[in-house]
């Protein structure tokens, strides 16, 4: 049986192909101006949890979105909060 060639990260690989989602693995892209918009009016509706069902209080600036739109990772002061706890659902109810 022959494996599958993987090709492993350089450090001239962009950083946005090395991220992935600490829950499913698929990948994360940066969230665009209106995904930002639409979380930031749910925090300030006080309508904003996170995955662990923390309410959030503060604007987000910066988020990574997973591949099915369906969560977002804050990046607080340059770092993505990659835990699984800290996602946000981004799913319309």
């Amino acid at each position: 049986m022959c494996a599958a060639a993987v090709e492993i990260p350089t450090r001239d690989t962009p950083w946005e192909q090395l991220l992935c989602c600490p829950i499913t693995r698929q990948p994360l892209a940066l969230a665009s101006a209106e995904q930002l918009h639409a979380v930031n009016q749910k925090i300030a509706a006080g309508e904003a949890r996170n995955l662990s069902g923390v309410l959030l209080t503060e604007p987000i600036e910066t988020a990574l979105v997973r591949e099915d739109l369906t969560v977002v990772y804050p990046v607080r002061s340059h770092i993505p909060l990659l835990i699984p706890e800290e996602g946000i659902s981004i799913v319309h109810e």
